[in-house]
């Protein structure tokens, strides 16, 4: 598969069990110097995991460093602002294998604290600073309506 015109990506992960063996390689086919945003949704128990189930998302969650930063470096020329919209349960701590990404695109990590609101750390790059803000409605921040 080929995208050459694709902006944005949504995929939902039910459970910490469940594989992202196929999402690096979904990222890998996206062309696109149009490519924006791709946001991850853990949907886990509402009780956190154990160390080691959350060790091994982070694992997972690592693998899109590549693929992610290549999409990044892509849109250099054209929109530098490719972000990676990560919510659920620890989102900061998943987050944390991407290095490269971290480089060069921003990490939005919204911690799941119930009712629709998350609370929202943006890692920027280049700066090494995040910034805390509490927002109740996704939509306002990225335009963008969860049915």
């Amino acid at each position: 598969m080929n995208c050459e015109v694709l902006e944005e990506l949504f995929v939902s992960v039910l459970g910490t069990a469940t594989s992202l063996d196929h999402v690096p390689s979904l990222l890998a086919s996206i062309t696109s110097p149009c490519f924006r945003k791709f946001i991850l949704e853990l949907r886990t128990p509402t009780q956190r995991g154990n160390d080691a189930a959350q060790i091994a998302l982070a694992d997972c969650i690592s693998q899109l460093d590549g693929p992610l930063s290549r999409l990044a470096q892509n849109a250099v020329g054209i929109d530098p602002r490719v972000s990676l919209v990560l919510l659920g349960q620890d989102p900061e701590f998943l987050a944390q294998g991407l290095f490269d990404f971290q480089e060069s695109g921003y990490v939005w990590a919204g911690e799941d604290v119930g009712g629709g609101e998350y609370s929202w750390t943006l890692a920027a790059p280049r700066n090494n600073k995040a910034r805390r803000c509490r927002i109740s409605i996704l939509d306002k921040l990225f335009s963008w309506k969860k049915s």
